[in-house]
């Protein structure tokens, strides 16, 4: 069961057969339900997700070339393709770059962006980024 403020993760492919549209519904539910969103999944549901303002995406980085839909060549181009994904719905977009680590970038915080080494622990980077969900206002359309 799913409560208010619950973090629910929406991780890997959609299943061959269903559509975006059975992705909306779910997206739908969670919201209704007041769920915060923690979304991983292939680039072409990215832009579905981010109309529900998710609490964070976490594409990597051939992902995230594919969502915004140009090469993105150094860690400038990256972080600023992820600040737009910030302006396009999400709260935090966490960039996985393989062996070079990570970028996250932080909508409501204008210098927040963070650069983890090749040797970041997820479940260690992860509850840091999500403590900014106090600076986070989830009840405000984006």
């Amino acid at each position: 069961m799913v409560h208010e403020g619950d973090v629910v993760v929406l991780s890997g492919s959609l299943r061959p057969g269903v559509d975006d549209t059975h992705f909306r519904g779910l997206l739908e539910a969670l919201i209704k339900l007041k769920a915060c969103l923690f979304v991983d999944i292939n680039p072409t549901s990215y832009w579905t997700a981010l109309s529900f303002r998710p609490l964070v995406i976490k594409p990597n980085f051939d992902e995230l070339q594919k969502v915004i839909g140009k090469a993105l060549p150094d860690h400038h181009a990256i972080a600023t393709a992820a600040k737009a994904l910030t302006q396009d719905g999400a709260n935090v977009v966490l960039v996985n770059l393989g062996p070079d680590g990570a970028i996250a970038v932080s909508k409501n915080e204008a210098s927040a962006l963070w650069r983890f080494d090749a040797k970041f622990d997820l479940p260690t980077v992860m509850p840091s980024i999500l403590g900014m969900r106090s600076m986070l206002d989830l009840s405000k359309p984006a």
